[in-house]
């Protein structure tokens, strides 16, 4: 049971200058946490090597004795490896002391050999951070440090570094996919075995990814194979959790423990670049403890929603019988097929959702490497098993909305998720008849903040069940 804390928004994927972003922690966060109300934030700029300080400055030109491993590199640039201490460390505790009342978390995005991109943070240290980073980032070709080997290069590698981090910082660490189905570089398989190596630190994906302005949306649009439909955004989210009974219901179909975040990914402010942290995509994590801890916590048992346009602004959802309740993340356990279905959520007074879905599928087996249905990236057994309109829901004081229904169990083991929008089903260039959201790539209507405010979605991860 969850329901005693609170939850705060936050945002796990931003960029500032000290990568390839367009601005200065300090406007980052004076507008994330002073303009868009963000409790809590994680810096992730890229690994590899860049060549400005925190203020844009060009290294080469202030200081560029300091540079090390410039012989591997570029001349003037510097691997985040260093940056991680030179910079990053010193100025986000600067600014963890100014926003006393809000989280400042140290993280990189890290190139996941051979291919893809990930938030990862270790709590313990940045200097653990910055080993890491030089380890294992595929674009870190810095050889200046002898006695740290370099993993980085094959997907044999990319399971090392999650099983380093499950080795070493199995309660303090986070591995979470970023726009997975933006470069092909996820298939079903890698995220599987990557799960499988680490389930304690690979805790799930973005599946609302940032660059949500910009004019294909998220920025997907380098796939152009025959399967390119895969690789756009659908209502902003990635196909992998847009799809009802697609890659994340397969991932949740096995039982994994497997969660789903939203970010900016912000790098450039615009209305048709990037909103800045908080300003369109909120995750919403639980706290009963505002700590660091805390946090990682959440992440890890997926106690979270995601919020594009501030749709909504607080979400409980819980299943209950007698003897028992479970909540976001959690698991019931029960003998009785019949459970109460509890929906609370705090409507945005400009733009309200149209309906919630209850989506619903089994949990099965879990599937080992050598099983076909190892690459599954379908659950036949999910559907929407209930649509709630707001105009159905009893509105109470503050924004608040409620629905209660007992419903029968479909399996003896399985899972709900919500969803929410908006748009009612067959909106045009939004919805379908079924209500699912439709692909946001059009050439003939390019994406920019008007449209995206006009496209909301909002998605929590799953309750699971078990009856006995």
């Amino acid at each position: 049971m969850i329901e005693e804390g609170i939850f705060l928004p936050g945002d796990l994927h931003v960029h500032t200058y000290l990568s390839d972003g367009s601005h200065t922690l300090e406007d980052v966060l004076e507008n994330a946490f002073c303009k868009y109300n963000l409790a809590w934030i994680l810096i992730s700029d890229h690994g590899g090597s860049f060549k400005r300080d925190p203020y844009g400055n060009l290294l080469s030109e202030i200081n560029p004795d300091i540079i090390r491993g410039e012989l591997y590199g570029r001349k003037g640039y510097m691997w985040r490896s260093q940056s991680i201490l030179e910079f990053g460390e010193p100025l986000i505790a600067k600014m963890q002391k100014h926003y006393e009342n809000r989280l400042v978390l140290h993280g990189f995005e890290l190139n996941v050999p051979p291919r893809g991109h990930a938030s990862v943070t270790i709590l313990d240290s940045a200097e653990d951070l910055a080993k890491f980073a030089y380890i294992f980032d595929a674009s870190d070709h810095d050889h200046s440090i002898v006695n740290w080997p370099k993993h980085n290069q094959t997907e044999e590698d990319a399971l090392k570094a999650v099983e380093y981090l499950q080795k070493n910082y199995p309660d303090s660490s986070f591995f979470i996919f970023n726009h997975p189905s933006a470069y092909k570089a996820f298939t079903p398989r890698i995220i599987r075995n990557l799960h499988d190596q680490a389930e304690d630190v690979v805790n799930g994906f973005e599946g609302m990814p940032g660059h949500q302005y910009r004019p294909v949306r998220g920025s997907y649009m380098y796939e152009k194979g025959n399967d390119w439909q895969l690789h756009r955004t659908y209502g902003g989210a990635d196909y992998m959790l847009a799809k009802v009974g697609g890659l994340w219901d397969s991932l949740l179909g096995e039982g994994r423990r497997f969660f789903v975040f939203g970010n900016s990914d912000f790098h450039q402010a615009g209305s048709e670049y990037d909103p800045y942290p908080g300003e369109y995509t909120k995750t919403y994590l639980y706290f009963r403890e505002f700590t660091r801890k805390e946090l990682v916590q959440s992440i890890k048992k997926g106690r979270s929603f995601v919020v594009t346009g501030d749709l909504i602004e607080d979400l409980h959802f819980s299943l209950r019988t007698d003897n028992s309740l479970a909540s976001l993340g959690e698991s019931l356990e029960t003998e009785k097929p019949l459970v109460k279905l509890k929906v609370k959520l705090k409507a945005n007074r400009e733009r309200k959702p149209h309906h919630i879905d209850l989506i619903g599928g089994r949990v099965g087996k879990r599937y080992h490497k050598e099983d076909s249905l190892y690459d599954s990236d379908t659950n036949p057994t999910t559907e929407i098993l209930l649509r709630i309109k707001l105009s159905e829901m009893r509105e109470l004081s503050d924004g608040y909305y409620e629905y209660e229904k007992e419903i029968k169990l479909p399996f003896e083991s399985g899972y709900f998720r919500l969803r929410g929008t908006n748009n009612p089903p067959n909106t045009p260039y939004e919805t379908d008849k079924e209500g699912n959201p439709l692909i946001d790539d059009l050439p003939y209507r390019p994406n920019n903040k008007e449209v995206a405010l006009r496209d909301l979605w909002f998605y929590s991860n799953p309750i699971f069940y078990k009856l006995k």
